[in-house]
């Protein structure tokens, strides 16, 4: 499963749990929920919570969220069943809080702002949806739970500080051959030219490597490049030297020059003075001790990319057209504050880590991504956005 779409996911789900918690008090069976803003601003501003969640309460009475119960009940609750839950829900939302109030109000209205008032949400939600019936088999009748058990697996394993650290350097990293740029948007863009290149799946077909072709060829070159980058001894030229053995032969004169710039952008995250590497190698280390579990991760994300039924090559593609450097650099900007807000607080860091390990693996995974899936088609995620932006926004609550 890869990470990035998990992350989004389930952060819709958790948004929506927090959602509804905070409207609980007010939900009334018999009589109109009280206005959201009491305050003296007409009610119309922001309406009732009837009218401004009118999908969310629909989804509630609906019992949609039995399973997400069921989950809460099992793993964060105490009671004579169990008496000692996976999480300690007091630490969680302590956590959670705490990270939300790191970002601050004007940084929340401002991505709040963003998200909702740009093409950006309706051109990733679709893919959301698509990549979880991917993961469900809803698209071609083959599930595949297993890759969420394979990140469960390296979150508990694997010292969360060195990817945490290495995420958090990342996106703070501005790349030296294009100043002004982040170095995340400039790979992007460059992954972007490659995938929409018509002969990239000629190239993906032909690839042999090590007497397998085609996919397995390519988790197994992903997997040698894992291995130079973890040495002590790592340089760029051990990269190029794998790719003028194994790849440039038989690739295209249109592609060769976008991989080996690529290989540039590749040079500058390692480069010494960029200060990513160690931890980058420290991640990476984990990862290769448990090839099975790598291979499944790296699997899924060619499947991800490459499949005709979920587009992501072209969501892609349109990420990179319709962000801005500008919007770029605000939403990586906060993504590592969100990271150094998680390093900074070790207890809240793992009781998080340990929601996100049970929430993806079997057999909870299986019950609560198709609540995901309807929270997104179902437009419930967006109401939520938009209801944010107008109670911080128009609203003016502070």
């Amino acid at each position: 499963m890869s990470f990035s779409i998990c992350k989004n996911g389930f952060s819709a789900l958790l948004f929506t749990l927090l959602g509804v918690s905070a409207i609980s008090c007010s939900f009334d069976h018999d009589e109109p929920a009280p206005p959201l803003v009491t305050n003296g601003e007409p009610p119309a501003l922001c309406g009732t919570t009837a009218s401004v969640f009118p999908k969310l309460l629909s989804f509630i009475e609906q019992g949609k969220f039995e399973p997400l119960k069921a989950f809460i009940q099992r793993h964060l609750l105490i009671s004579e069943e169990n008496p000692q839950p996976d999480i300690s829900t007091r630490t969680l939302f302590s956590g959670i809080l705490k990270i939300t109030r790191s970002l601050g109000l004007e940084k929340t209205v401002d991505l709040t702002d963003l998200v909702t008032n740009s093409e950006i949400l309706g051109e990733q939600l679709p893919l959301f949806t698509a990549a979880i019936d991917f993961i469900t088999g809803k698209t071609d009748g083959k599930s595949r739970y297993e890759t969420g058990d394979a990140a469960a697996h390296f979150i508990r394993v694997c010292d969360p500080d060195h990817l945490l650290l290495a995420i958090e350097l990342l996106t703070s990293f501005e790349s030296p051959s294009r100043p002004g740029e982040m170095w995340i948007d400039v790979m992007i863009k460059e992954i972007a030219v490659v995938v929409d290149n018509q002969k990239l799946d000629e190239f993906l077909d032909a690839f042999e490597q090590d007497a397998e072709k085609g996919r397995p060829a390519v988790i197994n070159v992903i997997a040698q490049l894992m291995g130079l980058i973890r040495q002590s001894s790592f340089s760029i030229s051990q990269v190029e030297t794998l790719l003028e053995s194994a790849v440039y032969p038989i690739l295209s004169d249109e592609l060769r020059p976008n991989i080996e710039r690529m290989v540039t952008l590749l040079e500058e995250v390692t480069a010494p003075d960029a200060g990513i590497l160690v931890p980058l190698q420290r991640s990476i280390e984990c990862g290769m001790q448990s090839p099975v579990e790598r291979d499944v991760i790296i699997g899924f994300l060619y499947d991800l990319l490459f499949s005709q039924d979920i587009g992501a090559r072209d969501a892609l593609i349109s990420v990179a057209e319709l962000v801005s450097v500008e919007d770029s650099k605000f939403l990586l900007g906060i993504v590592s504050d969100l990271i150094g807000s998680i390093r900074s607080d070790r207890l809240a860091r793992d009781e998080l880590l340990e929601l996100f390990a049970l929430m993806l693996q079997q057999p909870d995974v299986n019950a609560l991504l198709p609540i995901v899936s309807e929270l997104i088609s179902e437009d419930i995620f967006t109401e939520l956005l938009v209801a944010i932006q107008s109670i911080l926004g128009d609203c003016n609550r502070v």
